[in-house]
């Protein structure tokens, strides 16, 4: 119980960012997609460049992103084959990028930093790195898909400076370069931005609904992948290292099952903006998603971490 309030309280101030995304949006008529655009193209490459090259990254740890990719590909891929059984229209590739990814950053982060040590802490954020890297890769291209023809897709996943700055932002660590200063104190400042608009995008999203609807099909799906799904894979991963292949240390372990119970992501929401594949859907999902994940992750970090 200790852990399960302290949690509570922790991810308060999360929800307050969200319901000023909404004031903003619904009476000082913040655009939504202005926004989207400024965290995917702006703010989201600087944070994740500037946070690899802190990393000392070892052979283990350049292991974790393409896990984190492998187990976002598998729900992602999953969910768009059991959607295109149901919809015809550009639902399933929005599904296929959301259930994929989660709310790992703005939300998960701070979870983390509370419960784990710095290795283990380390270790999460290379797993958010692979799961970023599915969403900025596959699950952009397939929500493009469901709005453009397939070069068109690619072109517009090719120009997301989010894939460039992730490999700069390596290439410099396994180097042994090291970024100025300076640069450490200007990344401080987009830290901060990333958490509160990350947050914001979602109130954002709500705000420029005209008439709240829940499409029960649409978000069904993706609760059920986001916390069902990946749960259970988790859970899967991690008793197949420990009964049979004893690969994984315990820190990646845990670092698994904690980035499975987080909720969907609030980029969702930016991607479904930009490309313009069901934004209201996505965004009512996204926000009835973070409201049950108050009381959901707590409760399943209090009963499997």
């Amino acid at each position: 119980m200790p852990v399960f309030f302290a949690l509570l309280i922790k991810v308060i101030p999360l929800y307050g960012n969200l319901a000023l995304g909404f004031v903003a949006g619904k009476w000082l008529h913040v655009q939504r997609d202005s926004i989207a655009s400024l965290m995917i193209y702006i703010i989201a490459p600087i944070v994740f460049f500037g946070g690899i090259t802190k990393m000392q990254l070892t052979p283990a740890l350049l292991f974790m992103p393409a896990l984190g990719w492998l187990l976002s590909l598998i729900i992602g891929g999953a969910t768009y084959l059991i959607a295109r059984r149901l919809y015809s229209d550009g639902r399933p590739n929005i599904m296929a990028a959301a259930a994929g990814t989660g709310n790992n950053g703005y939300f998960g982060l701070p979870i983390a930093m509370m419960l784990f040590d710095a290795q283990t802490v380390g270790i999460y954020l290379m797993l958010v790195i692979g799961v970023t890297i599915y969403e900025s890769t596959i699950g952009f291209y397939m929500t493009a898909k469901g709005q453009y023809s397939a070069s068109d897709s690619l072109r517009k996943t090719l120009r997301l400076p989010v894939i460039y700055a992730l490999f700069g932002g390596a290439a410099i660590s396994l180097s042994g370069l090291s970024m100025p200063a300076i640069f450490y104190d200007f990344l401080q400042y987009f830290e901060g931005t990333y958490t509160v608009l990350g947050m914001m995008i979602i109130g954002l999203g709500l705000s420029g609904m005209r008439n709240f609807s829940i499409d029960v099909g649409f978000t069904a799906i993706l609760f059920v992948a986001r916390f069902i799904a990946w749960p259970l894979l988790a859970l899967g991963v991690v008793w197949l290292d420990q009964q049979i292949f004893d690969f994984y240390s315990d820190s990646v372990r845990r670092a698994v099952l904690l980035i499975s119970i987080m909720p969907l992501a609030a980029n969702s929401v930016a991607i479904a903006a930009l490309l313009k594949c069901e934004p209201e859907k996505t965004a009512t999902a996204v926000v009835l998603s973070t409201i049950f994940a108050a009381l959901y992750v707590p409760v399943m970090v209090a009963l499997i971490l």
